[in-house]
């Protein structure tokens, strides 16, 4: 009987776990590409002949739009679920970033990183949120230390794209 207790308690981890992939692997390769493009957004307008005050407040606002997205992301969360609210903030995010590559004008650009922001936020609570849920007592720490490790991780690594030199390839 307590062979059993075990077996099913390590099945419930790794099951846990397992179901943890997909949310953990979308969250590196978003955060891979949010980190390239904040680095991106400053160095380009830096290289445009922006002002380093209008540089910082179009930086700023993208983190105005985390705030926001915070607050917003609950109730559009319970009201739609997980899978359609990720899905639609994602899609939201890609439009963006599409967006802010085609388009330059400054107060495109900080609207567009507004609402990056939002959806950034909005997808930050949807993972963690969905990963609380999927996590037992006895793992929910080790399920979000992983989370955290590949946010910051890939957030760093992004950053690093920027070496990349794609017209020499």
């Amino acid at each position: 009987m307590i062979k059993a207790i075990i077996s099913n308690i390590l099945s419930n981890k790794e099951t846990s776990l397992t179901q943890a992939q997909p949310a953990l692997l979308s969250l590196f390769i978003l955060t891979l590409g949010n980190g390239l493009l904040n680095t991106l957004t400053t160095v380009r307008l830096e290289a445009l002949g922006v002002d380093h005050t209008t540089i910082g407040v179009i930086s700023s606002v993208f983190y105005a739009g985390i705030v926001l997205g915070a607050f917003l992301t609950e109730p559009y969360l319970i009201k739609i679920g997980y899978i359609k609210a990720y899905s639609s903030i994602t899609s939201l995010l890609a439009i963006t970033s599409i967006i802010q590559g085609l388009h330059f004008s400054l107060i495109s650009w900080a609207v567009i990183r507004f609402i990056s922001g939002c959806c950034i936020a909005g997808i930050f609570i949807i993972i963690e949120s969905h990963l609380v849920n999927l996590s037992k007592e006895n793992n929910r720490g080790k399920i979000l230390s992983i989370y955290m490790v590949s946010l910051y991780l890939s957030q760093a690594l992004g950053q690093q794209l920027l070496k990349i030199d794609v017209a020499q390839q």
